[in-house]
Order: C-alpha cells, then structure tokens, then sequence
C-alpha cells in the first residue's frame, strides 16, 4: 500500500505511515516507536486521523508488539471516532 502524503502535511505522520506499509516487522515496530515518541497519537489532527484510518488494522497489529500499549490504544480511541456509526 502507498500512501502520499500532500505538502502541507506533517512530517512525523510519514513515520505512522512507514511503520504500516514496510514488509520488514523490526523496521516497521520501530518507526512505529518514533512515531508514537515524535508525535503521541493525543498530538494528531483530526486530518492526520483521517490520512491514517485507512491503516488502522497495520497500525493496530504492530502497536499490540510494543512494550507499551497505551500509545496504540490512544491512537485506536483517536481513529474509532472518525469512523462513520454502522
């Protein structure tokens, strides 16, 4: 998956978007811990939630292998709330 990001947007949400799309599992747990340090989920616009939604499932799977699991629960509440109610 390729996501491009427009000019206007942060350059800590590359990290986010790294970490979801490399297929290396040790590079892509540890751009997610930058990720997490650079810019905790708390810090992220609603825009930078809606550029990562698409990749909260990868988001999801490699935040679950971190040491802490508060970052990636943040980021899940942050994302659930922009996903429209079934």
């Amino acid at each position: 998956m390729t996501l491009t990001l427009p000019p206007s947007q942060s350059p800590h949400l590359q990290l986010y978007i790294q970490a979801a799309t490399t297929d290396h599992w040790a590079e892509a747990t540890a751009l997610l811990a930058q990720a997490y340090q650079a810019a905790p989920p708390q810090t992220l616009s609603s825009e930078d939630c809606r550029i990562l939604l698409p990749l909260t499932d990868a988001l999801t799977y490699l935040g679950q292998h971190l040491p802490c699991l508060s970052p990636t629960l943040a980021l899940l509440h942050r994302l659930i709330q922009l996903r429209p109610a079934a």
